[in-house]
């Protein structure tokens, strides 16, 4: 029986999100995180430089190297990663440092500079920074390998490394963007009831708009059919057409001829709740 010496093994999860939300973002598994904040990095027209900080949450010391790629929207709302695209930032970003090494407990701030040509036109550019771990390695070859080697059996250490992609967006002149809904239905699944909305995307940048749907009781009262969710359209697609599940309480009490509003709200700078621009009744 061989005597197997250095066995090591690392799983890499690679999780890439074409961010919807505000929030902050987090991968996490059993304690070790990485915290990037902000979770959107916009660089507007008369701005060079932006900034945002990776945080190290977890108990381990932790290496991250970074580097930017190019990723689309389709027609159902899915990123996918491209090579280049017509309105790419790649080319325009510059970045320090690309690659740093986090203590548990530590912070690093990562500046985000935007170089553009002389002869960029009006709008939107952008890109993701792909945060993706390496591995750190603290032990010897010989510490690595646990076991018994005399009865031929040996353990591995299984390591799992995060990456994480935050958009970058580079403005450019004057930003014009608009997006309406322009169709939503309630499918009957055997699962539960889904929302299939259609949004479409006008002007020269990406628009968001926030979307939430409603059981209208017979006393008027509201309740929520789904946790409310930012629609988010890139600056290469027109329209886009998603179905979203509808997983609050209430809709599985759902019967038919129950009333349903869907709202696509959007945010206003300096205003704390969120301004309602359409709605749609519809029967279940």
């Amino acid at each position: 029986m061989h005597k197997l010496k250095y066995s090591f093994i690392f799983f890499m999860a690679l999780a890439v999100f074409a961010v919807a939300g505000f929030s902050n973002l987090m991968a996490q598994d059993q304690g070790s995180i990485l915290y990037v904040s902000p979770s959107r990095v916009v660089i507007d027209p008369s701005e060079k430089i932006q900034t945002l900080t990776v945080s190290n949450r977890s108990n381990v010391e932790r290496r991250y190297d970074i580097s930017v790629i190019d990723q689309t929207m389709t027609e159902q709302g899915i990123t996918q990663r491209v090579d280049t695209f017509d309105y790419s930032a790649k080319r325009m970003l510059r970045f320090v440092p690309k690659r740093f090494t986090l203590k548990p407990g530590e912070r690093q701030i990562i500046r985000v500079m935007v170089r553009r040509p002389g002869d960029l036109t009006d709008g939107d550019y952008h890109s993701h920074m792909l945060f993706r771990e390496i591995p750190v390695q603290n032990k010897s070859p010989d510490q690595l390998l646990t076991g018994n080697q005399n009865s031929g059996k040996a353990s591995f250490e299984i390591k799992t490394l995060y990456g994480l992609a935050v958009p970058v967006v580079v403005q450019q002149g004057t930003i014009q963007a608009d997006m309406q809904m322009v169709d939503a239905q309630i499918l009957k699944n055997p699962s539960g009831p889904v929302l299939a909305i259609s949004m479409q995307r006008q002007g020269n940048a990406e628009a968001a708009r926030y979307v939430t749907a409603d059981r209208i009781g017979a006393d008027g009262q509201r309740q929520p059919l789904m946790p409310g969710q930012w629609v988010r359209m890139y600056r290469e697609v027109s329209q886009v057409s998603k179905m979203i599940e509808m997983n609050a309480p209430a809709a599985a009490s759902l019967r038919a001829g129950d009333r349903i509003e869907v709202r696509v709200s959007q945010a206003v700078e300096g205003q704390p709740e969120l301004k309602v621009l359409q709605n749609k009744n519809l029967t279940y």
